[in-house]
C-alpha cells in the first residue's frame, strides 16, 4: 500500500511532512508575517494523525520555540531535538534529546542524527518506507566576495564531510 505524502513549507527552515497518519514538524516556530493570514501550526491541524513527530535541529529561534510544548497535550506528540535545548524545554517522558550519530525510534519513525556545517545536527527520517532529509544548518556557509580564500577551503571541507556522514 502506498503512503500520501504532503509536504507543507512554512517559512525559513519550517516545513511539515505529512505521511499517512504520520506528521512530522521540521525546525517549528512562529514568525510574525505581513500576509492576511498568519501562519501557524494550531490543534486542528493535528487531528487525524496517530504519531506526531516534532523535531528542532538547533536551539536558535529559527530553528526552535517553546510554543512546540503548548500544544495540545492529548495528541500523540513526541519531541526530537538537538541536545542543546535540554535547559530550554520541559522534562517529559515524550521530549528526546539527541546529538550527532544518534539513532531513534518513535512509533513508525526511525531517525537518523547527522551532522551540519553550522550548529546543531540534521536529521535522516524515515517512515512508512519514505525518507525525509531535513539539512538543519547544514549549507556551505561563505560568500566568495567577502570569505578568505583559506577560510572558505576550511569551510567547504566542514561541508562536505557532513554530507558524506
Amino acid at each position: 500500500m502506498r503512503n500520501f505524502v504532503a509536504i507543507t513549507y512554512f517559512y525559513g527552515s519550517t516545513f511539515a511532512v505529512a505521511i499517512g497518519k504520520t506528521l512530522l514538524i521540521f525546525s517549528y516556530h512562529e514568525k510574525e508575517q505581513e500576509e492576511l493570514l498568519p501562519v501557524k501550526i494550531n490543534d486542528r491541524d493535528f487531528s487525524g494523525f496517530n504519531n506526531i513527530v516534532v523535531f528542532s535541529p538547533h536551539a536558535v529561534a529559527e530553528h526552535f520555540s517553546n510554543v512546540i510544548f503548548t500544544w495540545k497535550k492529548s495528541f500523540p506528540i513526541s519531541y526530537v531535538l538537538h541536545e542543546e535545548a535540554r535547559d530550554r524545554a520541559p522534562d517529559m517522558p515524550n521530549v528526546h534529546f539527541v546529538r550527532e550519530g544518534n539513532h531513534i525510534s518513535i512509533a513508525d519513525v526511525n531517525i537518523k542524527v547527522t551532522s551540519a556545517a553550522g550548529e546543531g545536527v540534521s536529521f535522516l527520517v524515515e517512515s512508512h518506507g519514505i525518507s525525509v532529509f531535513h539539512a538543519g544548518d547544514l549549507n556551505l556557509w561563505h560568500w566568495r566576495d567577502e570569505t578568505p580564500p583559506t577560510e572558505i577551503i576550511g569551510l567547504e571541507e566542514k561541508f562536505y564531510n557532513a554530507v558524506a556522514s
